[in-house]
């Protein structure tokens, strides 16, 4: 599969299964009839998804350098717990220090779908991912296609 997936990287090519999912509603809570209530699992071809691992390793190598020890958000190893424990300690602090805190939680609705991969691969190459791994993420997003059902 490695010998695969390099060869794929090198020549920029991927098998055109790899570019579709099978889209699984999945009921969430509340009102089952309505479609607000399910969130869609994307089901994909399971070499397809040891590619993106692949690619995907090797960019957060590029760019785990130049994140901020403090940012555990998508990150190996890391969890909103230690956020949480970060942020309780920061509360601990400006209590005993009698200070003001402000706090401001955002929860951005559809945040996966509403990224713009023009931009993305901008901030990629802005942090040193190379070349190579730059067209592999654009191949990767081209031509996708979707079929929803069970």
């Amino acid at each position: 599969m490695l010998e695969f997936s390099n060869l794929a990287l090198l020549q920029n090519k991927l098998p055109e299964v790899w570019s579709l999912s099978n889209i699984i509603p999945v009921p969430k809570s509340g009102d089952l009839s309505k479609p607000d209530n399910y969130r869609g699992i994307s089901l994909t071809c399971i070499t397809a998804k040891i590619y993106n691992r692949m690619i995907l390793n090797r960019i957060r190598s590029a760019i785990d350098p130049h994140l901020r020890e403090i940012q555990n958000g998508f990150r190996e190893g890391r969890s909103t717990t230690a956020q949480i424990l970060a942020l309780r300690r920061m509360i601990e602090e400006v209590k005993k220090d009698n200070l003001t805190a402000v706090l401001c939680f955002i929860d951005f609705k559809k945040a996966f779908d509403s990224i713009h991969r023009g931009t993305m691969v901008k901030i990629l190459k802005a942090y040193g991912v190379p070349p190579n791994l730059l067209r592999a993420f654009e191949t990767m997003h081209a031509g996708t296609r979707s079929k929803t059902g069970l």
